[in-house]
């Protein structure tokens, strides 16, 4: 595991990537920058960085970055891309193979806005930080398992990520810690 910072190399920081990678090739590799910047972030990517992230996050938020990297994900701050995206006309081409999940950037940017979250799958969303399962969840809510599953794939299609791993990363970054529901604006009334 490599943590580059792109402040320390901003010019060189996708060369000294690719070398790691050349070097080790079996390396995970993030980055960390003081600000978004949405070119920056996809040649970083490209030259084969696995992460992306603000060192603005907090500890625990990097800790589970670096978690999902370890894991075979591709991580970045899919917020604050959307955002970006949505100033932009255009998405740049990455040049890495489907596997490599760069592709799901630009899939990301085909309906926007993210739409926002009832107040049960807000629920569910803080059962999948938790790590627990359907069954669990369903139990707790004192619902049928089927109609967790239900909302899953629709959280998963509303904050737009793959998986719940994703979707509970998701959720650290932009979920109240303590009570969903106080902050308000991102549940439906």
């Amino acid at each position: 595991m490599f943590i580059i910072d792109v402040n320390l190399r901003q010019a060189g920081t996708a060369d000294l990537i690719r070398e790691t990678k050349a070097q080790y090739p079996e390396a995970k590799i993030v980055v960390l920058s003081d600000d978004f910047d949405l070119n920056v972030m996809m040649a970083t990517l490209q030259a084969g960085a696995e992460g992306y992230c603000l060192a603005t996050i907090g500890c625990d938020v990097l800790v589970k970055y670096i978690d999902l990297v370890m894991l075979g994900e591709l991580v970045f701050p899919s917020s604050i891309f959307l955002s970006a995206l949505s100033s932009r006309d255009k998405v740049p081409t990455p040049r890495r193979t489907p596997a490599d999940g760069i592709e799901d950037l630009q899939a990301a940017s085909a309906e926007l806005p993210v739409r926002t979250l009832s107040s049960r799958e807000a629920e569910i969303l803080h059962c999948l930080m938790e790590g627990a399962p359907n069954k669990i969840i369903a139990r707790r809510l004192e619902v049928a398992e089927a109609t967790v599953k239900v909302h899953v794939k629709a959280i998963l299609r509303k904050i737009r990520v793959a998986n719940r791993t994703q979707a509970a990363m998701w959720a650290v970054a932009h979920l109240p810690a303590t009570s969903m529901e106080a902050e308000g604006g991102w549940l439906e009334r």
